[in-house]
């Protein structure tokens, strides 16, 4: 008979020109039905695991940031800030100008003299320790000042039983040295120590242990005075 070109869509097969053709499945199944499931399920696992991996990773960085609030370095570098101005403020701010003062037959210019030294040789190592603490570790700056406050402290006791002026200057020099090391360090370190958010709490507390230190020095004048009166000689000082 004569060929029709009526499509029928709800059949198996089309009828055309050509005769009969075979059954194509994209007109009986839906096109959504077309995409793989599998390919949606792929991918919206992968997001989860990205997203999970992503939590896990954030998680991880928190973890390994360790609690500095804890930090060992922290009650450390505050005792040590306590315990060294202390000492600083006890001879030098009283004892030692009254020892150099008697060594050098009452000329008030040896006090000065030793005192310049000491702060411009603190302030020649300021500058070199500041640079290689930032350049390598703080540590590590903070062993060589300790050897330099060793071989002052042996310079010093030399100087105090023999009663030398120029002994003296050395160990002075030496001790200028050991603070501009160990000044710029200890404070770098003290604040790499501390969680942000917290370093104005714990830097407070160093001011006032650095305050509360240094009036250790008047107190052991008040008691020498009270003791000895007005007269010392260079065996009271050292």
């Amino acid at each position: 008979g004569t060929p029709t070109k009526d499509e029928e869509y709800g059949g198996n097969y089309c009828k055309g020109d050509l005769g009969a053709s075979p059954p194509r499945e994209s007109l009986i199944k839906p096109l959504l039905l077309e995409t793989k499931s599998n390919e949606f399920e792929l991918s919206n696992q992968e997001a989860a695991t990205e997203e999970a991996k992503g939590k896990d990773d954030s998680n991880s960085v928190v973890d390994d940031f360790p609690s500095n609030t804890h930090s060992k370095n922290i009650p450390l570098i505050l005792t040590y800030t306590f315990v060294i101005f202390v000492g600083r403020s006890m001879w030098s701010q009283s004892v030692l100008s009254a020892m150099v003062y008697l060594m050098r037959n009452d000329n008030p210019e040896s006090v000065g003299f030793l005192t310049a030294v000491m702060g411009v040789s603190q302030l020649v190592a300021s500058l070199p320790s500041g640079v290689l603490a930032d350049m390598y570790r703080r540590d590590s700056m903070l062993k060589v000042g300790s050897f330099v406050g060793a071989t002052a402290i042996v310079v010093t006791l030399l100087a105090s039983f023999s009663e030398s002026y120029a002994t003296l200057g050395v160990a002075l020099a030496l001790w200028g040295v050991f603070y501009g090391i160990t000044n710029t360090s200890i404070s770098a370190l003290f604040a790499d120590s501390i969680q942000d958010g917290k370093r104005s709490h714990y830097f407070t507390q160093r001011m006032m242990l650095t305050k509360l230190g240094s009036t250790g020095g008047p107190l052991v004048s008040l008691v020498m005075f009270a003791i000895m009166g007005d007269t010392w000689s260079t065996k009271d000082c050292a």
